[in-house]
């Protein structure tokens, strides 16, 4: 079972809405593109606010289950 997750807008300036197709809440993490863990929540099915306003630009990877997805911060 690997429910889509979509990140838009990416790139992003300080809010992202992720979607998440999946049909039960799912954990997510946020990390750096060096790995280093830098927030972590739950994802619940639908429309989800994900505030990256305090991060420096950059990439960063949100991974949920066995998805990773790219988040670029202008």
């Amino acid at each position: 079972q690997s429910a889509s997750l979509k990140v838009y807008p990416n790139p992003v300036l300080d809010r992202a809405t992720v979607f998440f197709e999946g049909t039960s809440p799912q954990p997510y993490q946020l990390f750096s593109i060096n790995g280093k863990l830098l927030s972590q929540g739950t994802l619940k099915p639908g429309s989800n606010l994900l505030d990256i306003s305090t991060l420096k630009p950059g990439v960063y990877i949100l991974k949920s289950g066995s998805r990773n997805t790219r988040i670029v911060k202008m």
